[in-house]
């Protein structure tokens, strides 16, 4: 008898266990950890799929208000692989952080209503990805998406502008893109990063209060292509455990602060004013690797002088280097916080 009520325990929390595997599995970062994005919203985790699983084309919407501080609603977003939307003057191309739903991302959200307040013309693509903790192959799946959406939109638009922005994982998935085979460099406007995973302490187009540390993804040796540097704003704050290590708080600070101000205003000058040439397209070695033949030359000084500390670091050859990034997707050995970054 004894043996028999032993086996229906063993039983018994086997199944529980299952249970709760099964539960959490459905969580996402934001559940079960401190979160790698900006913004807040409800977590994508309970329902069957998630609401951060990619969506059919058309799945993007308005980026709504949200916690961070980001209170705005933006024109609605493409959302769907190659969708090509209708032609303008520009296209922001945002890909949000770990845990953000694909419809209505908040960590962004102000900077794209702010920046077409100021430059009309412009329409929004939300890059479609999982936006998980598969950090190995989520940001591929970005880059890939987002490479499908610009070269579609290239056939159709001809040399309509692009303004790029990442938030935490979205910023791996902007770098990616940046050194992807064939990537348009030209067509690029202006790049906004926050909390970029791939941050790296020194650089002139740095952005933000950081001026050390180390980010979490410095080890895979995936990095922007340096003649992007004079448009890019990679802002980083101090204490920020994703760029430069710290706690989460700083992560969560980057919508409504002075520096989505900055980053409106950076964006804007350069549309209106004209910006450096990023050379042709990507050519043939992976970013941190051996790089590729030159794109077509570093460009004169970006239109509107941006601030100091933002221009080129003088060391990028002409066009990004290109090729699928190693260990593309965040790399294999990524620093982890609890076992997930």
């Amino acid at each position: 008898m004894s043996s028999i009520r032993c086996t229906l325990l063993l039983l018994c929390l086997s199944l529980n266990l299952s249970t709760i595997s099964a539960t959490t599995s459905h969580l996402s970062l934001r559940d079960l950890r401190p979160r790698m994005m900006g913004g807040g919203g409800p977590p994508g985790g309970g329902k069957k799929g998630g609401d951060d699983a990619p969506k059919k084309p058309g799945g993007g919407g308005p980026p709504g208000a949200g916690g961070g501080g980001a209170a705005a609603a933006a024109p609605a977003a493409g959302g769907g692989g190659g969708g090509g939307g209708e032609c303008g003057k520009y296209a922001i191309v945002s890909a949000r952080g770990t845990g953000e739903k694909q419809k209505n991302p908040t960590g962004y959200a102000g900077f794209i209503k702010g920046l077409m307040k100021q430059v009309a013309g412009g329409s929004n693509y939300e890059v479609v990805y999982p936006a998980t903790t598969d950090y190995n192959n989520g940001p591929k799946q970005g880059a890939n998406d987002a490479m499908k959406y610009i070269t579609n939109r290239k056939g159709k638009c001809g040399s309509s502008k692009l303004v790029l922005i990442g938030y935490s994982e979205g910023a791996m998935v902007i770098t990616q893109l940046l050194n992807k085979q064939g990537f348009p460099a030209d067509l690029v406007s202006s790049i906004v990063l926050y909390g970029n995973p791939y941050w790296i302490a020194g650089k002139q187009w740095n952005a933000g209060t950081a001026k050390s540390g180390k980010s979490i993804a410095a080890m895979t040796g995936i990095k922007l292509p340096p003649n992007f540097g004079p448009k890019t704003q990679d802002v980083c704050l101090t204490g920020d455990m994703i760029c430069c290590g710290g706690s989460m708080g700083p992560h969560l600070k980057y919508p409504g602060s002075q520096y989505e101000k900055e980053a409106i205003s950076f964006s804007a000058k350069l549309l209106n004013g004209g910006g450096p040439a990023a050379g042709g397209a990507s050519g043939g070695g992976a970013s941190g690797g051996a790089g590729g033949s030159p794109g077509g030359g570093a460009g004169g000084p970006p239109g509107g002088a941006p601030k100091k500390g933002m221009g080129g670091d003088g060391a990028g050859a002409g066009g990004p280097p290109g090729g699928a990034p190693k260990k593309a997707g965040g790399g294999e050995g990524m620093t982890k916080m609890g076992g997930k970054m």
